[in-house]
């Protein structure tokens, strides 16, 4: 596995936060930085997946809710029967 140098932002004041915190850990900077950018995207479901899910959910309520073409109320709405 090739393994290129990357960088990122960090003000002083956090990098020597983050640098104290991973020398606490017993990680260099760039361990503890990878870990813990990994950890938080496997926190997370998929962005697809849970926009579908959720496109899914509201799609359902709509239909139980509203009548619409395709979609027909058995019931009279209009208040005249």
């Amino acid at each position: 596995m090739l393994r290129t140098k990357r960088t990122f932002r960090a003000t002083d004041a956090e990098y020597d936060a983050i640098q104290e915190y991973a020398r606490v850990k017993g990680r260099t900077v760039s361990a503890f930085v990878l870990h813990s950018a990994l950890s938080e995207i496997s926190k997370h479901p998929p962005k697809n997946g849970l926009e579908s899910l959720v496109r899914q959910i509201i799609q359902e309520e709509l239909k139980n809710r509203f009548p619409t073409r395709g979609n027909q109320s058995d019931k009279v709405l209009s208040g005249k029967e």
